[in-house]
């Protein structure tokens, strides 16, 4: 409950995990009985022992304003590790992004999500639309055959659970109902206007947005969506892969790894 904790590592307390969002609730956890009698024998608090046999029968009892729990769930999914390469289009600048799945919000995308961290089909990618103040686009692979495998597979739709805020992963689609495939972007600000229109996010970074702030952006919006944008073209992306993008757009930030952390 404090930041003072720290001679509980000399005594071999190690964290397993940590709160991260909630503190304020935790905070409000029942006091008034102070201390247990195991650690102040002049304490009011609960017997540890009684606890361990007679358990809540013995606790609703003598100790009814103790804070309890209705309800444990899973909600995150999984911490993904990104390694970008290229940042700021220049070869040798690296950094590391850490994205963590949300279930609870999308079980269809962030489980499509995790099958393709899973099978490897991010690494090499380029992020081949960065829009400073917008999104910064990816998802499509640098094999045309690996890709062709998954140009067709379908997600359904799912409801928008949480607004497509600064830092929020969601999955592209083509403008047509149940049309998500492997493309997604990652909000760069604020986009509610994208909630009325269905992209419902997957997850979120969790670390690293100064690192994803810094892919290329350069070339500007692609010509799918820009006729004047100088930006590369998807359907070359779909074909030709990573080799009409190295030749034609070598600035490209993209990702070396990913890994499940």
């Amino acid at each position: 409950l404090n930041d003072k904790n720290s001679f509980l590592d000399e005594r071999g307390f190690s964290p397993i995990g940590q709160v991260v969002e909630g503190m304020d609730v935790v905070e409000r956890f029942y006091s008034g009985y102070g201390e247990t009698v195991e650690f102040d024998p002049s304490g009011e608090g609960p017997d540890q022992g009684l606890i361990q046999s007679e358990g809540n029968e013995y606790l609703q009892s003598s100790y009814p304003k103790l804070s309890y729990y209705s309800k444990v769930q899973f909600l995150y999914g999984r911490p993904i590790e990104f390694t970008a390469e290229n940042l700021d289009g220049e070869p040798g600048e690296t950094g590391t992004f850490i994205v963590l799945t949300r279930p609870d919000w999308a079980p269809i995308g962030a489980g499509r999500f995790e099958t393709l961290v899973s099978e490897g089909f991010f690494e090499e990618c380029r992020v081949f639309r960065v829009l400073p103040g917008f999104i910064a686009q990816f998802g499509i692979n640098g094999d045309p055959d690996v890709q062709a495998k998954w140009r067709s597979n379908y997600l359904e739709d799912e409801p928008v659970a949480v607004s497509n805020s600064r830092g929020t992963i969601s999955f592209t689609s083509y403008g047509r109902p149940g049309s998500r495939t492997t493309q997604l972007f990652i909000n760069l600000k604020r986009n509610s206007f994208l909630d009325e229109q269905g992209f419902s996010p997957i997850g979120q970074v969790v670390e690293g947005m100064d690192v994803v702030e810094r892919f290329y952006s350069g070339y500007g919006d692609t010509v799918d969506f820009d006729p004047l944008g100088e930006g590369p073209d998807q359907g070359l992306i779909q074909s030709e892969g990573n080799e009409y993008l190295q030749s034609s757009y070598p600035k490209l930030s993209y990702f070396s790894m990913v890994q499940f952390l």
